[in-house]
């Protein structure tokens, strides 16, 4: 047998649920950076190859999964005060961005 075949072949290629947990937290942590989660994953499982487009993959797995949970502070505002306005109609608020933003 090739001494290799850890290496080599792709049942031993694939994240265990562990890694893809450890992306997972890092991408939601603000992490999204493959250069970033590279070395961190590679300290953590030493014996464990890790491929780049392995990784690339699981951060996009990720990525996609927060696209629409992703808010700030003023997105925040924003529906605090609709919500107000929606309960009292004297409430007025007008919203306007500015710059590029428009």
């Amino acid at each position: 047998m090739n001494p290799l075949v850890n290496e080599m072949a792709p049942k031993f290629q694939k994240f265990t649920q562990q890694m893809l947990n450890d992306v997972e937290f890092y991408v939601k942590h603000g992490i999204t950076s493959a250069m970033q989660i590279y070395p961190l994953l590679h300290a953590k499982f030493p014996d464990h190859p890790i491929f780049k487009k392995d990784l690339y993959n699981a951060i996009q797995k990720f990525k996609v999964g927060q696209k629409n949970t992703t808010k700030n502070d003023a997105v925040n505002l924003l529906y605090h005060l609709y919500d107000k306005k929606q309960q009292n109609p004297e409430w007025f608020f007008k919203f306007q961005l500015s710059g590029e933003d428009r």
